[in-house]
């Protein structure tokens, strides 16, 4: 979801940097490195790990309030409604497989006129008993629910860490970058697209060779 339906990493980037600094501390923000792709689980644990001290019921408190500021200001990705249409067309199930909380996706497909059109919803985050990206267990999961199989799934990702997780899962991978910070750089995709019309060219290739 994030930084790929609508372009949220760019938000935190630009508008999210003194409230994470304030929140775990300017020395222990700068040792955590980039955060894109973590669960908040996972970054609790790896502030933790740098010396973060906060009851997690308050961090959570703190950060869902942040993300409703943060959500309000992101724009959903243009195109996306054309893009989702068109999947339709073709025969393919959507889902949603995020590394944030359920509240946040929410906030987004709130937002969506066509949300009704994704069949499975699934926050990492929420769900403790999977590994986190990079590990594959989630969008194995979102495999196994839509009755489909990693041959003639597409997962896009923006996050190293969700690139690794769907090529992992067998998925034909899109590396996504219309939304990513200035600097990432994303490695390990099938295909790069700066944009969802991008993206429907190598989904129409996709489809070419497959159907």
């Amino acid at each position: 979801m994030d930084g790929v339906l609508v372009n949220s990493e760019l938000t935190w980037h630009n508008q999210g940097q003194d409230f994470l600094q304030n929140l775990y501390g300017k020395e222990v923000f700068k040792k955590m490195g980039s955060t894109m792709g973590m669960t908040l689980d996972t970054e609790y644990e790896t502030a933790s790990k740098y010396g973060f001290r906060m009851e997690k019921r308050k961090y959570y408190e703190l950060y869902d309030n942040q993300a409703k500021i943060i959500y309000s200001k992101s724009k959903i990705t243009p195109g996306l409604n054309e893009f989702i249409l068109f999947l339709e067309k073709k025969g393919f199930t959507l889902g949603i497989v995020s590394a944030s909380r359920q509240t946040w996706i929410d906030l987004v497909l709130a937002r969506i006129p066509l949300r009704k059109k994704f069949s499975y919803i699934l926050s990492i985050n929420d769900r403790k008993e999977l590994r986190p990206k990079p590990y594959p267990d989630s969008y194995l999961e979102a495999i196994k629910v839509l009755n489909a199989v990693p041959e003639t799934t597409i997962i896009l990702e923006d996050s190293n860490s969700g690139i690794q997780a769907a090529r992992a899962a067998g998925a034909l991978t899109i590396g996504f970058r219309e939304h990513l910070p200035p600097d990432y750089q994303q490695t390990g995709a099938h295909f790069y697209a700066n944009s969802l019309k991008e993206v429907l060219d190598i989904v129409k290739m996709f489809c070419s060779q497959r159907w």
